[in-house]
């Protein structure tokens, strides 16, 4: 018989090695892709597919090491329906937790809306949510023109009968979270999530509460976050929940989540993500948003993918193409990683913008609420410098360029106050792609 001793160094041996594979305050990268057992010129033919595509930043992570980025990872893009995933992995931290039981009904839970729901409604249960299947057919804060051409006929399908990407189940999800921990959804992401996978770009400010009063009494939970933290989360899926001595989700939910329920197109709907798609790869699934973000998980091949594109700016990339663009990087791979691969910090990008400095005192007089688009945006003071709300609710740092010229942070954009004659701002005056009606369009979702 093998001894005890022995036992416990092989278990602290295997342990490391879980350890070795996570990321720390920074990610580690391998200093040639031929460390990871992939080719750099296959890759660079990747490189070039990437900066044809429109994309904004892409990061493919092997074996919990970066393999290669392109574009901007550290830049807040918003998430749209990936925001789905997020709360898919919060419901599973809570249920293990015996705080959250999925298999109660929304009318136990006492949920309602601007229209009463009927009885058959109330029967849907919290996993039929979760899987979009409630067979409750109302509108919902957050839907695309699209979504509500798809919606079927209200009582036309009995709970968990019918798969339909329905934006009220996802949004209840979200009331039925913060009415049953008594948590906010967003401050939870941070603790239970961000903080102990050691996002480096995630605050509480890049979420907020996407309420349409005329639709719905639930509110959407928009994010906004980098490639590089995202690239974090899907790490963790793929270690089946554990990160370092950690099971923060177990991998009996992991499972669970990721399994599918439903044929939704080219592949199948679990809990708030989407099975196989696109790729041969087995046990492959993604989370994705509006305009072509993905995070692709393989838990098969240790691998993990990030796609990003600039959807401030309403710029869209098919999600066939960020596959395509996986599936090269993939295909790039010649072997096994060395046994030893060498590795460096993958550091920041840093884009240097030059600022002006100005007085607390100063910063403060532009704080206020300012007419925009038939509605308000308020400016006030964060931390040691001002943020701008717009009316949906997106926050946004300000950084001085000029004493009348701000830069937008993560959109990349500027606002002008314009001055009185005593030298106070008096008009706000946003980027054109705000001011265009059309363009709240832009906070829309859809898949």
């Amino acid at each position: 018989m093998r001894s005890k001793k022995w036992i416990l160094l092989n278990v602290f041996f295997i342990s490391t090695i879980v350890l070795a594979q996570n990321p720390g305050a920074q990610w580690l990268q391998y200093k040639t892709p031929e460390e990871a057992g992939w080719s750099s010129t296959e890759l660079d033919k990747a490189r070039q597919c990437f900066d044809t595509l429109g994309s904004a930043a892409f990061m493919a992570v092997y074996n919990g090491r970066v393999l290669v980025v392109w574009g901007d990872i550290e830049r807040r893009f918003m998430c749209h329906s990936i925001r789905k995933s997020y709360l898919s992995a919060l419901y599973g931290i809570h249920v293990d937790e015996g705080r959250i039981d999925i298999n109660k009904t929304i009318g136990e839970l006492g949920i309602v809306d601007k229209e009463p729901l009927t009885e058959t409604e109330k029967r849907a249960t919290v996993r039929d949510l979760l899987k979009a299947r409630s067979g409750v057919y109302l509108p919902a804060a957050y839907e695309t023109a699209r979504m509500k051409q798809l919606r079927p006929l209200r009582g036309s399908h009995a709970p968990n009968t019918f798969w339909y990407y329905n934006n009220w189940d996802f949004n209840v999800l979200g009331t039925i979270f913060r009415q049953v921990t008594g948590k906010d959804l967003f401050e939870e992401f941070k603790v239970r999530l961000a903080e102990p996978l050691q996002m480096q770009d995630y605050r509480l400010i890049d979420g907020y509460y996407h309420l349409e009063k005329e639709n719905s009494l639930h509110p959407a939970y928009p994010f906004k976050m980098s490639a590089r933290d995202m690239a974090r989360f899907g790490v963790l899926f793929a270690q089946q929940g554990r990160w370092n001595e950690r099971q923060i989700v177990s991998d009996q939910w992991i499972k669970e989540s990721t399994t599918s329920y439903s044929e939704a197109g080219e592949g199948g709907y679990a809990y708030l993500w989407w099975i196989q798609g696109p790729t041969s790869m087995p046990g492959f699934y993604t989370a994705r948003g509006s305009g072509g973000h993905i995070i692709g998980v393989a838990p098969k091949e240790k691998f993990v993918f990030v796609h990003r594109v600039d959807t401030y700016r309403r710029k869209r990339v098919e999600y066939a193409q960020g596959f395509k663009l996986a599936k090269m990087v993939l295909e790039a791979r010649t072997g096994e990683p060395k046994e030893q691969p060498e590795l460096v910090v993958l550091k920041s990008a840093g884009k240097p913008v030059e600022f002006i400095r100005m007085s607390r005192e100063d910063l403060a007089r532009h704080a206020g609420l300012y007419p925009a688009d038939n509605d308000t945006v308020q400016v006030k003071m964060y931390e040691d410098g001002l943020l701008i709300e717009l009316a949906t609710g997106l926050k946004f740092r300000l950084f001085p360029v000029s004493t009348k010229k701000f830069l937008m942070e993560d959109r990349e954009d500027y606002v002008e106050f314009e001055l009185d004659e005593k030298g106070k701002p008096a008009k706000l005056t946003l980027p054109r792609t705000n001011r265009d009606r059309k363009a709240k369009l832009n906070d829309k979702e859809g898949i």
